[in-house]
């Protein structure tokens, strides 16, 4: 087997669910706060009070603060809908003129940034990037979705976390990938004072604290940066949480009370609920327009503006 196959055979094992290895040191606080979604009263009515389902309309403009310099998602890894949500809301914020021109993610390296520049200068086709990136085709979608909303991809990760899966998933590592992530930020943020980011990558990296190592938010905050966070969760807590609310099944944003921003690893929790069917509609819909000989399923993730994506979108993602 191939040293990068090998690789990614780990990497997706072991975040599946991260669950498997460990608890870890890195999950500790979330972990904490989820519990707390079963036992603690005050905490679910005050998430509740403030929950919003997210449809096709959504405003992803109120994530943000006016003066919100970085934007950070963080995903569970090996979740599709979290690659789903990133790219519409990295649609939806180019669309309205949010200001971000920069892509970030975990999930390009830095050592890859010069093929990454001769996308966004439109001089290799997206096929021809996904040759030459580590991930291949597993997040090249984002990328396509960034270019065509006018903004830069950037390469964070160290490519040692590509060839050493025990060290990039270590304390060392990740405090090591965190500070490489945050200097490839703030120098393009010293070189253009106008700069503003979406980062995409690990909720671990993302996570507003974590009690071994300085995260992203907090690194970049330390650089004078101003951040917000949004995690994607899909646990058996939060859709329990959900049914509570007599929204199961729906697709919802969780904003965090002041009240709890110290509990919290997050501004912001969008739950993804898990194998949630198209309606028979949609699914109708879905059958006729496959008739078109052109379509390719990652049209889904690469081009949020094709009809039968923006089916998919609202008969099965909301």
């Amino acid at each position: 087997m191939k040293k990068l196959h090998l690789f990614l055979l780990i990497f997706s094992i072991f975040y599946a669910g991260a669950a498997v290895a460990a608890p870890t040191a890195f999950d500790k606080e979330r972990n904490a706060f989820e519990a707390r979604l079963s036992s603690d009263g005050a905490l679910k009515k005050a998430l509740l009070s403030r929950v919003r389902p997210i449809t096709t309309q959504f405003n992803y403009m109120s994530l943000l603060d006016n003066n919100t310099d970085v934007l950070l998602l963080g995903e569970e890894h090996n979740n599709e809908q979290s690659k789903r949500e990133t790219n519409l809301i990295i649609k939806y914020l180019g669309q309205h003129k949010a200001g971000f021109t920069h892509f970030g993610a975990e999930f390009f390296l830095s050592s890859e940034q010069p093929f990454l520049d001769q996308y966004t200068d439109n001089n290799i086709s997206l096929s021809d990037l996904e040759q030459k990136l580590a991930l291949g085709k597993s997040y090249s979608a984002s990328a396509a979705v960034a270019h065509r909303y006018g903004l830069t991809v950037l390469g964070l990760d160290v490519p040692k976390a590509q060839e050493n899966a025990a060290w990039a998933q270590s304390i060392a590592g990740m405090k090591e990938r965190n500070a490489h992530w945050v200097q490839i930020i703030t120098a393009v943020a010293e070189k253009d004072p106008m700069s503003r980011f979406i980062i995409y990558g690990g909720a671990w990296h993302t996570q507003q604290r974590s009690g071994v190592m300085q995260t992203v938010p907090q690194l970049l905050n330390r650089a004078g940066l101003k951040t917000k966070n949004v995690e994607y969760v899909s646990s058996a807590a939060w859709a329990a949480l959900a049914a509570e609310g007599n929204l199961a099944g729906r697709t919802l944003l969780f904003t965090v009370p002041n009240a709890y921003r110290g509990a919290a690893t997050a501004d912001y929790y969008i739950y993804l609920p898990k194998n949630v069917k198209t309606n028979d509609a949609a699914q109708e819909k879905m059958g006729k327009m496959m008739d078109d000989k052109n379509f390719k399923w990652e049209h889904c993730t690469d081009d949020p503006d094709h009809p039968l994506c923006k089916v998919i979108v609202e008969g099965e993602h909301r």
